[in-house]
C-alpha cells in the first residue's frame, strides 16, 4: 500500500473503529443493601436503592414486590427510595429495576423479614450484685421477652445502692400520727 492510499483509508478505518465501540451500552449498576429484620408491631420500612451508569445516566427506576405473605403498599415506587407499609409476619422480596438512557436495564432484590411480636415476660438476671463503683451500687439487668443472651437486644439497667431493695417503685412510708 502506497502512502497516498493509506492517507485516504485512514479516516475510514478510524470511523469504523469508533462506530463499533460506541454501539455497546453498558448496563447500569444497582444495589439495594442488606437484609432488613423487623419485629411487629412495626409494619413499615424504607427501601433504599442506589444506581449508577458508567456510560450514561439513569432515566427510570421501579420497585415491585415479587414475594411475600401479603401484598404490601409501596409509596413512591418509581424513586430509588420507597416506603413499604402494611407488612405482616413473614419474608418479603422486593425488586428494584433501573433503566439507563441507552435502554439497558438491571435489577437487584431487597429482602425484608418481619418477625412476630415477642410474647411472655422478660427475664431478670444479675439481681442486686454489688459493683466496684463508688457508692457501692448494685444493679438489675432485664432481658426483654423474645431476646436471647448474646443477640442484639436492648438492656434496661436499674441502679440502686445496696441499702435499698425492691423493684424501683415508690417505697411505702411510715405514717406519722401526732
Amino acid at each position: 500500500m502506497n502512502p497516498q492510499s493509506w492517507k485516504k483509508l485512514r479516516p475510514l478505518l478510524l470511523a469504523a473503529l469508533w462506530a463499533g465501540s460506541a454501539g455497546a451500552n453498558t448496563p447500569p449498576i444497582v444495589s439495594t443493601g442488606q437484609v432488613q429484620n423487623m419485629v411487629l408491631p412495626t409494619s413499615k420500612t424504607w427501601l433504599v436503592g442506589t444506581a449508577c451508569d458508567s456510560d450514561g445516566s439513569i432515566v427510570s427506576s421501579q420497585w415491585i414486590q415479587t414475594q411475600g405473605p401479603s401484598a404490601a403498599t409501596l409509596t413512591n415506587a418509581t424513586s430509588l427510595t420507597t416506603t413499604v407499609s402494611g407488612l405482616v409476619q413473614g419474608a418479603y422480596i422486593f425488586q428494584l429495576t433501573v433503566t439507563d438512557n441507552g435502554g439497558a436495564q438491571e435489577s437487584a432484590r431487597a429482602y425484608v423479614r418481619v418477625h412476630p411480636v415477642p410474647t411472655g415476660r422478660g427475664t431478670v438476671s444479675e439481681v442486686y450484685k454489688a459493683s466496684p463503683s463508688p457508692g457501692d451500687y448494685g444493679h438489675v439487668v432485664y432481658l426483654p421477652a423474645g431476646y436471647t443472651v448474646g443477640s442484639n437486644w436492648p438492656v434496661v439497667f436499674f441502679l440502686h445502692d445496696t441499702a435499698h431493695k425492691g423493684n424501683g417503685g415508690p417505697e411505702p412510708r411510715a405514717s406519722r400520727m401526732g
